[in-house]
């Protein structure tokens, strides 16, 4: 077997992975966005933030080494998809990093600050909807880019 068609297959299991895992919050910054009133409001979101814990950090590495293998085996489609698709690449990087930062900002934040509390919540919530989209866009530019 060419060793070209083995670095395929583990790019496409490192993203296969990262898809299983549920893009590291299962759309928990939605539901986080959902559960703002209510008498249960706020045992609904922190069992949303014990429910993505274990799995948070572990999760992103995915991403890392899907951009690793695409950058080290497949240099030219590497180039072309960073030069054509950059603007919701680095959208859906600093959505990434927003998302993981503001989480933990607000589990820091519960006791001490409430307000601070739901406003990183806020932040946490928008970034869980902008980051897939953007990994969408740039996933269905990628699929469509054969068929035009």
């Amino acid at each position: 077997m060419p060793f070209d068609v083995i670095l395929a297959g583990a790019l496409g299991v490192s993203i296969l992975l990262f898809a299983l895992a549920g893009g590291a919050d299962f759309g928990a910054g939605f539901w986080s966005l959902l559960a703002r009133r209510g008498e249960r409001a706020t045992e609904q979101q922190q069992l949303i933030e014990r429910s993505i814990g274990p799995l948070w950090e572990a999760n992103e590495l995915w991403v890392v080494v899907s951009a690793v293998i695409l950058w080290s085996a497949f240099t030219p489609a590497f180039a072309a998809y960073g030069t054509a698709l950059f603007v919701p690449f680095v959208l859906a990087i600093a959505g990434i990093l927003l998302r993981g930062a503001f989480l933990a900002f607000r589990i820091e934040a519960q006791e001490e600050a409430p307000g601070a509390y739901r406003f990183f919540g806020e932040i946490f919530g928008s970034m869980s909807i902008i980051t897939p989209f953007f990994l969408g866009t740039a996933a269905g530019a990628i699929a469509s880019a054969g068929s035009g």
